[in-house]
Order: C-alpha cells, then structure tokens, then sequence
C-alpha cells in the first residue's frame, strides 16, 4: 500500500538502520543519515550530491551495495552513476566502533561534465549545535574559534574549513576534510534542518567542469568522544491568551483551476491566491474561474523586465476590475526576483522590490499590499523587506537538498526559527536606520508551504520528474497524492500556529495542478486536511493533548458551546498512540480508510468512532485522525 501513503512504489530512499558498537546510524538512499554516538545525534548526514549546472540534483543509477568486515570495522562500499553514465562514483564508509567514521568517494565523468557542485557534503544538526561554539581549522592554515549561528544566516557563517572541532550534547566531534576547500552554509534557509559544509566554495566560478579520466577525490574522517550530556529540552511555547488560527489559503496559477463539478471545489474554498506571471495580464479567462472558485482573491503579480511597474499594474488592476474582482490583498515582484543572488554577488539594477510595492499601492489603493518574495525564506533573508508595505511574505519546499520522507518531515523544526525572523522582518526591527525608528504593524502571509518546488530561483527549471520519484527540486512531487502530504500539511500548520503570533495565512495546498486536492477520480488524502484547517481558519486555538514525539497537531475552539476540534497527524513511518481526552469521537485517515474516503465527499462528516476509557489511539504511518470533545482545553 505504498501508493496510498508515499504515491508512488519507489522505496529507493527507504531508510536502512546500521548498528555498529556505539554508531548507529541510517542508509538513505545515497546518504548516510542520523548518524548517532551512544544516542547523541553528532552528524545529520553525510551524502555525495551530484549536481548539473541548473542546481537540480541527478538521481543515481545503477547502485550496488556491498558490506564487508576489515577487522573490527564495518565497512560499506557502494558504486554508483548519474546521468545515463555520464558520472560514475564509489563511496566507501568505514565504521570504526572505537569512534571513528570515514567518508571516502571518488567520482569519475566520461566525458567533460558540468556542474555546480559534485562530492561531499556534510550536515550538521540544529538541536543542540545553534549558537554553540566551534573551533576552525582553515584549508589555508590556523586555526579560528567561531560559532553555528542561532538566527537564520543569510551569507556563510564559516569559510577556508579543512576541519572542525565541536561539541553535541557532551560529545566531543572533530572533523577533517580532504580534497578540496569547504565552506558551510545555513541551510536553514530553504527550511533544512541542518547546517550544511560542503565543496566547492561559492566563489569559484560555475558551473565547472569533471574532466573525464582526472577523477574527484574527497574524504571526510570524524572522529568522537565522550557523551552523552543531553541539553534540556526546549517546549514549545504555549500562547496564553487564544490566538486566531491563520487563514487557511490555495493558491493559484494558469493549467491550477479545474472545472466546475471537479471534486477539489468541495473541499471549502476561502481566499485564492492568483499568482499572474511576466507574460501575463490580467485578461486571461483562467483568472475568472480562479476567483469564482472561491470567496476572496488574493493577487500576486510579477512585473516583466524591463516594464514600467506603474504602468503594468495599472493594466492589471484594469484587467480584474472589468472581471468584478477586487483582491484583498497585493504583491507585486519584478520578474529579475524570481531568481536567487548571493548576498555579495551581482544583484538586479531595474526596478526594485520598494518601488514595485509602492506601484502595487497606487494601483490598488483600497488593498493591503506585500513586500518579500515569490520564492524561499533564503530570498527575503538576503533581500530584506523595505520599510514599506502591510505584510511580508514567501513561500517553501521541503525538498530542496533532499527529498527523502525523513528529510521532509525535519523541515518542520526549522519553522519556528523561519517565523521568528520573518515577525522581525515585518516588525522591520532588521534595518532601522535611525535612533526612535518603531516597530513597523506589519503581519506575515505566507504562499505555497508544501513538500514539491513550486519555483527554480537557482536554475531555468524544476527538476522534471517523469518517473515520479521522491526527488530534490521537484514540481511533480508524487507524495502529493498520498497520505505523507496530509500529514505534513497538518505538521506545518501546527508549528506554525504555535511558533508565530505574527502569521496571519498561509497557503498548504491548490485546488488543481502539481499541488491539488483531487483528481477527477477522486479526493487525495491532503483534501480532508485542507478541508479541516479551512475550517479552523479563524477559531481561537485551544489546549491540545500532549502528544508523543513524531506527532503533531492543533485545536481550535469548536462551534458548540465548550467543544473543541482538533486534527492530530503522525509525521513518522512508524506507529504512535495519540491520548484523546474521554467522550472525544474521531475519524481516523489511514492506508486502510484513505480508499473510502476519496469517493466520499462527506467522509469528514461522516459516521465516527468514540475513544476508549483511556482515550488511547493508534495512529498507523503518517495517519491523520480528525477528532471533537467537549469541556477539556477550552
């Protein structure tokens, strides 16, 4: 039933766990993941990224795995290819369980192959090492004392490296790399819940070039001690005053907006956000049904090269008008800003993003207007809001670097740190220029907040995905279908209810298109979840169940007197037991139920089970249970 839960019978990046004394860690498909001392998480993963010149990440081929003893020590060989041949590669994984773990790869091209970036990449976690010191070991020679930064980095925290020294929660972790020069970066910006040091630095030309017949050659050797001290766990903060939960939005865009009768139009359409591209005006008969598909429009408009912005909203705002639209809301971007800069490198000379709100202003003057970005948190951090407009705004992807289910759901823990920023970006406490300045009542809208990659800002195109696979940079996300993205879009609305009083919307999902709710044959699993946060849009948020680890969820206030609605999803691929409180009834979104559901309008509605005595309820992998109580939590 793997269709059901990850849509799609790939199970290439199906996690394979690795014990070996007091290592443990995981396979992942090409990567070695969660790698772990006596418990301690010391490294996120260390993987052999092969990249093209657009930035989309090749998927291997022709993989054979072989495991052998060298002595005491477990050693893993695995060859590999990309591109129909066009790279070859071999990483050998050396497992010492004195406390040694060894890297090594080589990678070979047939012919001269272009690149952006190709060999080792090391990650390092976020618990436990943000804001912690680290000892530098530069390439060029010394040694520098530095440290994991705690807010979110727009540039690279740390250059020269040829190794480093550092410790996780009382293990002492020194790293040497070999083969060329590292830098790290804060990967936290594309919503990875890792700081990522990897090769080549940025400031080398690119895309460059794998000569064939002179193979690459990287080894990274980690050497560990000590252990464990866990830190002390950091909760959640609860509000103490009931919140509104944000407005729940789908987005929009030409080829997303089925017909009428279509089964997506049950799922209870609110505000649409119609994105309207460079080549695009306004007048496009799309735009209508979009509008009518739901009861408000939100309206984001990006200005072509090289137009005059007043002049090209003008035409927009004309355009809907004649059609009886009148958006709420307005964000206007020039086109030279879909695109992602390096904070020190060339960036666009047109218009800039304080003029295009400014335009969007006079054009709609009866709108609220948005200042950010069409793409990632990356873009705003490196191109902060201007001290202008009434929210800032972006989107995110869960699989930039890695698409692998585990990596996917680990984006959730960055959350909280994204919202914080974009609060302090909208508070427009970053870039007060003058002693007095105040905060700024700006609030934070956020688009497209989904697993699959709505944009390339690093390259011409997402990465296609013809045999829908689980696969870094793509639109065609086959997951979408199946019940992990449910699970998702419930882990993302609960920690970013919890983590932000300043978000007002955010957008989990489209009616049509790559990130739809339905086909024409049936309702996907993300539907009821779209469905039931639809409904929250707007309640006061209420006490929820404590609830155990790999498990997220939200309450909110429910419409009968005392009564509370709640949505609890497993974001794992193992069982948890979520403790309802007694009396509560649920519906239960699993492999076994999903079928049912999908052909049923009204299954949300529908007929539902009571708790037990003890309000225990198992949630199968990535289940989603829909429940109701009164009197508890209010």
């Amino acid at each position: 039933m793997s269709m059901i839960v990850h849509g799609t019978e790939d199970r290439s990046t199906d996690p394979i766990p690795v014990v070996v004394g007091d290592w443990s860690l995981l396979l992942i498909g090409g990567a070695v993941r969660v790698i772990r001392w006596r418990g301690v998480e010391v490294v996120r993963g260390i993987d052999c990224p092969i990249r093209d010149a657009t930035w989309g990440t090749l998927v291997q081929e022709d993989v054979a795995v072989s495991w052998h003893d060298n002595g005491v020590r477990r050693v893993m060989t695995r060859t590999f290819a990309v591109g129909d041949g066009a790279v070859r590669g071999q990483m050998v994984v050396t497992v010492d369980p004195a406390g040694t773990l060894e890297v090594d790869v080589r990678l070979e091209a047939r012919d001269t192959f272009r690149t952006n970036r190709s060999g080792i990449t090391v990650l390092h976690p976020i618990l436990g090492v943000a804001g912690m010191p680290v000892t530098v070991h530069k390439a060029s020679g010394g040694s520098e004392a530095a440290r994991f930064p705690r807010e979110i980095m727009p540039s690279q925290p740390v250059f020269d490296i040829a190794g480093l020294d550092h410790v996780v929660d009382g293990v002492r972790v020194a790293i040497a790399f070999e083969g060329e020069t590292f830098e790290m970066e804060d990967q936290r910006n594309w919503a990875d819940a890792s700081y990522k040091t990897y090769c080549r630095p940025l400031s080398r030309p690119m895309p460059y070039e794998i000569v064939a017949a002179q193979p690459i050659h990287h080894r990274v050797r980690m050497m560990v001690s000590g252990g464990p001290a866990p830190i002390e766990p950091v909760a959640i903060p609860v509000p103490s005053v009931a919140r509104p939960f944000p407005e729940v939005l789908l987005v929009a865009e030409e080829g997303w907006v089925p017909g009428r009768g279509h089964p997506a139009h049950e799922v209870g359409v609110g505000t649409v956000v119609i994105r309207l591209g460079p080549r695009q005006n306004g007048t496009e008969g799309w735009v209508v049904d979009a509008a009518r598909a739901g009861t408000g429009v939100d309206l984001e408009v990006v200005i072509p090269d090289g137009a005059d912005p007043d002049a090209h909203l003008v035409g927009v705002a004309t355009a809907v008008r004649s059609h009886g639209i009148d958006p709420r809301h307005v964000f206007a971007l020039p086109e030279a800003y879909l695109k992602s800069y390096q904070p020190t490198g060339q960036w666009p000379t047109g218009t800039s993003p304080a003029e295009a709100a400014q335009a969007a202003g006079r054009a709609f003057p009866h709108a609220r207007v948005g200042v950010g970005m069409l793409t990632n948190f990356t873009e705003v951090n490196r191109c902060r809001p201007p001290r202008v407009g009434d929210y800032v705004t972006h989107s995110t992807t869960a699989i930039v670097h890695a698409a692998d289910d585990r990596s996917v759901f680990e984006t959730l823990g960055t959350f909280p740190r994204i919202l914080a920023d974009d609060v302090s970006f909208a508070r427009g406490a970053h870039d007060r220029v003058a002693v007095g300045d105040t905060d700024l009542n700006r609030t934070v809208r956020l688009g497209l907040t989904a697993i699959g990659s709505r944009g390339n800002a690093f390259g011409a195109i997402d990465s296609p995905n013809p045999g829908r696979v689980r696969k870094a940079m793509a639109c065609e996300d086959p997951r979408q279908i199946g019940l992990i993205a449910a699970a998702y879009a419930i882990g993302v609305a609960s920690t970013m209810a919890i983590a932000s009083p300043g978000l007002e919307a955010f957008a989990p999902s489209s009616l049509g298109g790559p990130f739809g709710v339905a086909s024409e044959a049936g309702r996907y699993p993300i539907f009821f979840a779209v469905q039931a946060l639809r409904r929250f849009s707007g309640r006061p948020t209420a006490t929820l169940p404590t609830l155990p680890d790999g498990a997220h969820g939200i309450a909110v206030v429910g419409d009968a007197p005392g009564s509370v609605d709640a949505v609890v999803a497993n974001a794992t691929d193992g069982e948890v037991i979520v403790t309802l409180p007694v009396g509560a009834t649920f519906r239960r979104l699993d492999e076994w139920s999903a079928p049912a559901a999908a052909v049923d309008a009204g299954w949300l509605d529908g007929l539902r089970e009571s708790a037990g005595a003890d309000g225990a309820v198992t949630l199968p992998r990535y289940a989603v249970v829909f429940a109701s109580w009164s009197g508890v939590g209010v």
